[in-house]
């Protein structure tokens, strides 16, 4: 079953993939974080912060920092999902470097993007495992995530917003791992023959 193989190999390199995908999501979190970190330390007063009048602040925060905040967030969002292509082909280095026998690493598969390499799988429910694999991905980095930000509620104001970029990125990473590998899988799924990963640079 083209899902099984494809669960089976991320599971046994999911650090691996975690990371490749972390180390472009992770900093772009932090950032984020960083740049909005007095807007994160009120997020529960956000409703009421929009209600206020324009030039009322609650710390030095009022209702243009909370939407300029939301608007970088989606626009967050957008370059993740632009980085999507990338992301899949540096996974497809961690995948054909674990199905040659090789030890894949997470530097390893960016150095190697211009590469080619080659995967082979045979073919399954392509439909039916995308559909599974977004499923699974979005569960997964929902679960992450409520457990994350329950324990974020614990931390000081002061802290917080690196905990909550922490806890994004992480959530993210780990849907993004879940639902690249069985695509790749299912990109890949030609019986008999080997596909060549075509170039995206």
């Amino acid at each position: 079953m083209l899902l099984d193989r494809s669960l089976r190999a991320t599971i046994r390199n999911f650090s691996t993939l975690f990371l490749v995908v972390f180390m472009l999501l992770g900093p772009l979190h932090l950032l984020y974080g960083i740049v909005f970190h007095d807007v994160l330390e009120l997020r529960e007063l956000h409703p009421a912060i929009e209600g206020f009048p324009p030039n009322r602040l609650v710390r030095g925060v009022g209702q243009a920092a909370v939407s300029q905040a939301r608007i970088w967030f989606w626009a967050l969002v957008v370059v993740e999902v632009v980085a999507l292509p990338v992301l899949l082909r540096a996974c497809q280095r961690v995948l054909a470097a674990d199905a040659a026998g090789d030890v894949p690493t997470a530097i390893g598969a960016w150095r190697s993007l211009r590469t080619e390499t080659a995967m082979t799988t045979q073919s399954g429910n392509k439909l039916g495992t995308v559909a599974a694999a977004l499923l699974i991905a979005v569960a997964s980095g929902t679960f992450l995530e409520l457990i994350g930000m329950s324990l974020v509620n614990l931390l000081p104001d002061s802290v917080a917003f690196a905990a909550i970029a922490l806890t994004q990125a992480t959530a993210r990473s780990t849907r993004v791992v879940f639902f690249l590998v069985p695509l790749a899988h299912v990109l890949a799924a030609r019986p008999g023959r080997t596909q060549q990963v075509p170039d995206l640079f």
